[in-house]
């Protein structure tokens, strides 16, 4: 599992909102129970966990595709054009619906016949998986979702040379050792995904993974231990695997004291921007606004805790697990590609706004396709290996 985070710092621009929302008067330090671990165990502990709420049936029939709850009155559909749910007035719901029926119908027989075929290529490729790496490297059209799971952990582990395959034991290891982040963990699991149905009850199958997962890498790797950002990213995770720790793409760079490669993004998101997007440049220039004022948030969560719709960043990690962290760059990128012209319009505090909150993205295939073609033509001239070897440069020069 990809997992990044910080030992005893929080997220740049945490007050964002990261992790979906205000946190709650009820969830204060005071109110922190001593044995922070007993609360999300199961079994193994003297002190018994406290009582889960239920979860109403009804909830189910109120969850689009990916799982996470819709408003009354709003339909559940979490892949609609422009990504969002929205109040469907009486007068246009006849007509509207009967359109919602034929779309969704056009996007389930495509999603089936795709998943037919990938099906075949995994019999086919079972020992490789070569074909299945081709599909969506070469064409980017991202993984259906009944076949992500199986994708990501092969791209996550078979991929990796310095995958552990002992990794299993080691996190029920590091479970068993009392972590300095707990009370941060703590406060932070109620307001992560909150509007996903598998995080919503306090306590549940979804939070107690969430936080044993937070825990365990909080040890296996205390040198980062944890942020706030790295929440959003595990649940995320979460929804496709269980609790197990995975390691890999140096995201723990983004986070450890100093943020190094964090740093190294935003002077490389600025020259990138400088070459491909000049005319965004300069308008975000011109009014002041510098990159780690927006785009902190996108790098530490991986785009995930509402920086793009939820099935736009599933389509980023498709991505983004087969080229790596430089993938990153082009995103961001991308996403002030995708939205130039409103943002040379904008002033300062609609721009900042705009940036800081969930990016309106309404088609997605544009979106990808304006990052592979920045990708194709950055990796022509590898202009990202020489900003890389500047900015080292830069960093050992004296001060």
């Amino acid at each position: 599992m990809i997992l990044s985070g910080g030992a005893g710092h929080t997220a740049v621009n945490s007050g964002s909102g990261i992790g979906g929302g205000a946190l709650s008067p009820a969830w204060s330090m005071t109110s922190i129970p001593r044995d922070i671990s007993a609360n999300y165990y199961r079994s193994g502990h003297d002190s018994p966990a406290p009582e889960i709420a239920p979860i109403d049936e009804k909830l189910y029939g109120l969850v689009d595709r990916y799982g996470f709850l819709v408003e009354e009155g709003r339909t559940p559909t979490a892949d609609r054009i422009n990504g969002q749910t929205s109040t469907i007035s009486s007068s246009h719901m006849s007509v509207r619906g009967t359109q919602e029926t034929k779309k969704q119908a056009r996007l389930i027989a495509k999603e089936q016949e795709r998943s037919i075929k990938w099906a075949r290529m995994a019999k086919q490729y079972t020992s490789e998986a070569n074909e299945i790496e081709y599909s969506f490297s070469d064409h980017h059209k991202g993984i259906p979702d009944c076949w992500r799971a199986a994708a990501w952990s092969h791209l996550i582990t078979k991929r990796s040379a310095g995958f552990d395959p002992n990794i299993r034991q080691i996190y029920h290891d590091m479970l068993e050792i009392s972590s300095r982040e707990e009370e941060q963990i703590d406060l932070d699991i109620p307001r992560t995904m909150h509007g996903h149905i598998m995080f919503r009850t306090r306590f549940g199958p979804g939070q107690c993974s969430l936080f044993k997962v937070l825990k365990a890498y909080s040890n296996y790797n205390n040198h980062v231990g944890y942020c706030q950002g790295m929440a959003s990213v595990v649940a995320t995770m979460l929804t496709f695997f269980d609790a197990e720790l995975f390691d890999r793409y140096n995201i723990n760079e983004l986070v450890v004291p100093g943020f190094p490669a964090l740093f190294e993004a935003f002077f490389i998101q600025e020259e990138l921007t400088k070459i491909y997007a000049p005319n965004v440049f300069q308008a975000l220039e011109t009014m002041g606004i510098a990159t780690p004022s927006y785009a902190s948030r996108w790098y530490i969560t991986l785009y995930s805790a509402g920086v793009v719709p939820y099935r736009t960043l599933l389509r980023i990690w498709d991505i983004l697990l087969l080229e790596g962290f430089d993938w990153l760059y082009f995103m961001a990128l991308a996403l002030l590609k995708y939205h130039e012209s409103t943002l040379i319009m904008n002033n300062f505090e609609r721009t900042m706004e705009m940036l800081n909150a969930k990016m309106d993205i309404q088609d997605d295939e544009r979106l990808l396709k304006i990052a592979r073609r920045l990708s194709k033509q950055a990796k022509q001239t590898g202009i990202v290996a020489k900003l890389k070897r500047t900015y080292a440069a830069k960093q050992k020069q004296p001060a």
